[in-house]
């Protein structure tokens, strides 16, 4: 899944001098959710389109910067049904 902001929702583009500048634009969001490819600020609507959806399944896109988003309540009540079966099956 991948969410785009409208232009509306996006704020007005802001001087980004460092990378804690970025983050607290962000929202000061995880270092580890920060994807690189593409560079900071040049990520496009098209490129996520294209782009192959195993490497970017969960990402949102905000000011250019691609953050993936974090496993839901969901996924983590099933990892937790899910982990004791799979440990029971490996020996």
């Amino acid at each position: 899944m991948v969410t785009v902001l409208s232009k509306s929702e996006r704020s007005a583009p802001s001087k980004i001098a460092t990378l804690a500048d970025l983050l607290e634009r962000l929202g000061d969001v995880p270092l580890e959710r920060i994807r690189f490819r593409p560079a900071p600020g040049t990520a496009t609507e098209e490129f996520l389109e294209s782009a192959p959806d195993e490497e970017f399944r969960l990402a949102e896109l905000v000011e250019g910067t691609l953050v993936e988003k974090p496993p839901g309540i969901f996924e983590s009540r099933l990892a937790v049904v899910l982990v004791p079966h799979l440990g029971n099956g490996v020996s």
